[in-house]
């Protein structure tokens, strides 16, 4: 295992996060965020990050969804109408 970033928890403090498959990170529009959760509380962080900490995370083989282009290529809508 690899570190691939450290995480701040509010309640627990500074943890780290080992596995790439630990931590999301989506971009929406110009912004992104990440999602993981804390390794003692086990609470879900949630937040946004800058870009240059994404291509960080990219170095670290994390995969970054482009949730807008996911949208526009399946064409799934949830509920209401469909059209």
């Amino acid at each position: 295992m690899k570190v691939i970033c450290k995480l701040q928890c509010e309640d627990c403090g500074p943890s780290i996060v080992l596995k790439k498959d630990f931590i999301s990170v989506a971009k929406l529009g110009d912004s992104y965020q990440y999602a993981t959760r804390c390794r003692y509380c086990h609470r879900d962080k949630i937040g946004d990050i800058d870009e240059d900490m994404v291509l960080y995370l990219i170095s670290k083989d994390v995969f970054v969804h482009d949730w807008l282009s996911d949208f526009e290529e399946d064409g799934g809508v949830i509920g209401g109408d469909a059209k």
